[in-house]
């Protein structure tokens, strides 16, 4: 277990600002991983939407956009790229 992280967190910086948090992070799953994004490009006027995901490497996910704003987050999933 020399790859188990409590908290992870990481900014990015392509089209918008990415935020990603990671908590109980192990060397290829996690247990919750969170991500809000601002988009700099898209619309005021686009349709909201709201997905829910079932396997994919992840348990349940869930993920929401609305304007210029998103959030995604996965439960006990594939640990992402940070």
């Amino acid at each position: 277990m020399k790859h188990f992280k409590f908290f992870d967190f990481k900014v990015r910086s392509d089209w918008g600002k990415d935020f990603y948090f990671t908590f109980l992070k192990g060397q290829k799953y996690s247990l919750i991983q969170v991500s809000f994004s601002i988009c700099q490009y898209s619309g005021w006027f686009e349709l909201p939407q709201i997905q829910i995901t079932i396997g994919g490497g992840k348990l349940f996910g869930i993920f929401v956009y609305f304007s210029k704003f998103a959030a995604d987050i996965d439960f006990c999933g594939k640990t992402w790229w940070l």
